[in-house]
């Protein structure tokens, strides 16, 4: 292996956890020796240097990814899943009044999020769900995003399920929008720490779906994402690995058994032993009064809202984000907030979202989710209109920019989902997105 290699390998697998095969370090060998020749650098040094740019870094771990996945891929864990457990998540959520929440972990093109939202549609409950789909390869996200599948991707559901939810397109399937628009794609690296973070919806989860990824990151690593996943779990919430990536006992999750598959829950904390109280200190005389505690910054308090938020503490998360308006109207990150916590009700989120691109026209995310409002209230005028102004000023910046490291999505996705969106309404960007 040549030393650029080498040396940017290690640098990816530090940042990333993964494990890398000869395969993949002889697709990196491929990928650095053009991108060296095109940057005129002999130095590995100066190469990982340039991948501090988003754009450069996923252009590098888009080479290092593998995939293998299909439709339905180990039925008996869905089947089980749908059978024994998410009854029990729609029952709790809905008195939270709340959709069931999934997330599917390093879902590469999109094949088990969109089998979950399948089955959810044939259970008739696919309108009590929200399901987030992430991974750490771009290009895969796109794919996912698109919808379209090979005959080898759709060989194991039948007949009657790939009419129903598919359409022909040459030699390739292609998934009904409906399904293809109730999962939400994001970009997210599992070596990383961003999550659990409710900002990013990784936090308050019902069922984390992480199926044969792990096998793929160092042990060290692993552990450390296992901890992360059960913390980003409800109480009750179950964790969904490959069949064969059993963890071990004394790690913070004991297995449970459904149907013909088996799940992982958080193991619950032993009681603390009481302690004999404590007599008090007797006070001391003050010498000088205490100086009064320095006025808390409007960003130290927002990150005390997503701290709130991410701990599962919606009430006083919305709380401390209403008092920062009050003191402070203009600052959309307060207002941006309180939809995402609002999002459960479309028309309560509307109106901060609404208020968050008014103080910064800019706000991507703000827009994106203005527009899902606006569908979700019926109000398809709007949500073609606010997918429009997407579209647009997401094709205006470079498509690799990350907008937020924890959002975890380029400008290029956020215009792949606008342009996808406006072709299911009319007017002019309907025909040119067909």
């Amino acid at each position: 292996m040549h030393e650029r290699t080498e040396a940017v390998a290690a640098y990816l697998a530090k940042l990333t956890g993964l494990v890398f095969s000869p395969e993949q370090l002889s697709a990196l060998e491929d990928f650095l020796r053009a991108r060296f020749s095109l940057l005129h650098i002999s130095d590995p040094a100066e190469y990982i240097a340039r991948l501090e740019d988003p754009a450069e870094f996923l252009e590098a771990v888009d080479r290092l990814t593998v995939k293998e996945t299909f439709f339905y891929r180990h039925e008996a864990q869905f089947d089980a899943f749908m059978e024994h457990l998410l009854p029990g998540f729609l029952a709790e959520a809905a008195e939270e009044k709340r959709p069931a929440r999934l997330w599917c972990a390093g879902c590469c093109t999109g094949e088990e999020p969109y089998t979950l939202a399948i089955l959810a549609a044939e259970a008739g409950c696919l309108d009590r769900i929200e399901i987030l789909a992430t991974d750490i390869h771009k290009g895969y996200l796109e794919a996912a995003m698109a919808g379209v599948y090979s005959r080898r991707s759709v060989e194991k559901l039948s007949p009657e399920i790939l009419e129903k939810y598919f359409s022909k397109k040459g030699e390739s399937f292609r998934l009904r929008e409906d399904i293809r628009r109730k999962v939400d794609f994001k970009y997210l690296n599992l070596g990383g720490t961003f999550f659990p973070s409710f900002l990013n919806g990784t936090a308050g989860l019902d069922a984390v779906f992480c199926r044969n990824v792990l096998i793929y990151f160092e042990k060290a690593r692993v552990r450390e994402i296992i901890v992360r996943f059960t913390d980003c779990l409800r109480d009750g919430g179950v964790l969904a690995l490959g069949h064969s990536e059993m963890l071990p006992q004394d790690w913070p999750l004991s297995v449970q058994t459904a149907g013909e598959a088996f799940f992982y829950r958080p193991k619950k904390e032993e009681p603390a032993v009481a302690q004999p109280p404590v007599e008090p200190a007797k006070p001391q005389k003050r010498i000088i009064s205490p100086a009064p505690p320095p006025a808390e910054a409007p960003g130290a308090l927002l990150l005390e809202a997503e701290r709130l938020a991410d701990a599962g503490r919606a009430a006083e998360a919305a709380a401390l984000c209403r008092r920062l308006i009050k003191e402070n109207y203009a600052l959309e990150k307060a207002h941006y907030l309180l939809g995402l916590l609002e999002l459960a009700r479309p028309e309560k989120a509307l109106e901060h979202f609404k208020k968050a691109v008014y103080l910064n026209p800019g706000h991507l995310q703000a827009r994106l989710h203005l527009a899902q409002c606006d569908e979700k209230l019926g109000r398809a005028g709007d949500a073609a209109r606010e997918y429009r102004n997407l579209g647009h000023l997401a094709a205006a910046r470079p498509p690799g920019e990350l907008l937020d490291a924890e959002e975890g999505i380029t400008c290029g996705m956020l215009a792949l989902i606008a342009g996808n969106a406006l072709k299911k309404y009319p007017g002019p960007d309907a025909e040119k997105n067909r």
